[in-house]
Parts: structure tokens; sequence; C-alpha cells
């Protein structure tokens, strides 16, 4: 029964619709990421480094990425045309995940990306994307 009521919830929120579409499509970039500190133990310093170009990033949804190669946090800017008070919209608004390393002892790299945002309220936004991003998404 949950489940239904978390998938009705997420059809009565369409921006929250669009963070969960979103958050699909920065899977690839997450995970170039994931391998660069694999193979480098350091983080990313650019979108160069992992590959990523802005036309690639641009038709994925987003048109910014800001990287921050201290402590790996992937801050997306999500492309598209401002909203109204009649048609809302997350353009401009952006999508951050800050890496959480495994030990060393168990092999090192990234052990899960935790998804937050520092301008779109949680309540558009699913469960898995509540973490408080403030601090970190610079």
């Amino acid at each position: 029964i949950a489940v239904v009521a978390l998938d009705k919830d997420d059809a009565d929120n369409p921006l929250r619709a669009d963070v969960i579409r979103l958050g699909l499509v920065s899977d690839p970039v997450r995970l170039l990421a994931e391998s660069h500190y694999q193979r480098t133990k350091t983080f990313a310093p650019d979108m160069a480094a992992l590959g990523v170009t802005p036309e690639s990033l641009r038709t994925s949804g987003f048109s910014k990425l800001e990287m921050n190669p201290v402590n790996g946090v992937l801050r997306f800017t999500i492309a598209g045309d401002p909203g109204t008070a009649d048609l809302p919209s997350l353009a401009g608004k952006h999508l951050v995940y800050l890496p959480e390393l495994r030990s060393e002892k168990k092999g090192g790299g990234v052990r899960r990306w935790r998804c937050g945002s520092d301008d779109i309220p949680r309540e558009d936004r699913p469960y898995s994307c509540r973490h408080e991003a403030g601090a970190l998404a610079r």
C-alpha cells in the first residue's frame, strides 16, 4: 500500500517527478566521477576530466555542472525556461550530489551519492533527495 501512495504522491507533484527524472539522467556523470576517483584517488577538477561536454550536459537537461575537486561535490544547474506562478519550473535550480566514500579497508571509492538541493523546496524533492546540501553546494 505504501508503494501505491508514494507513486500517487509523485504523480501529483510534477516538480518532484522532474527531480526524479533528472536524478536518473545525472547517473552517467556520477558514474564517470566515481571511475575517475577510483583510478586517480582524487576528485575531478572539471567536466573535461570526466569527458563530459557542455553539449552532452545540455541534452541531459542541465545547463551547467560545477565540481568541487576538494570534496567531490557535483552541482548540476537545471536547464529550461523560468517558471511562473501558474506553471512552476525547476529551471535555474540545482541538484547537488555529495559522494560518501568507502573505507580503504573495503577497497575505497565512492560508496553512494547523497542527493540534495540548496534551492529546490524539500516538498518538491523525493525522499531519496532530501539531504541538506546548502553548506556543501559551493
